[in-house]
């Protein structure tokens, strides 16, 4: 078990929601979407928006396409 499923596993078990926080690029927002995927449910994952130094474009710039949140 990785040190990040562990700790979604203790959070699971005390009845504390497991929610991700990113303050990096489009690559790390992925990772941490997929891992909240994989080993707990999350409600949200918090992602950096803050214009006019972090945008959407920014923070996607590395990746093919930006990656568009369906609600929210």
């Amino acid at each position: 078990m990785l040190g990040l499923e562990r700790i979604a596993e203790k959070k699971r078990n005390t009845g504390i929601t497991f929610a991700r926080h990113e303050r990096g690029n489009g690559i790390g927002l992925l990772a941490n979407i997929h891992l909240a995927a994989a080993v707990a449910p999350a409600p949200f994952i918090e992602y950096p928006f803050d214009p006019p130094e972090w945008t959407v474009e920014r923070r996607d710039l590395i990746l093919a396409g930006p990656v568009v949140a369906e609600q929210g």
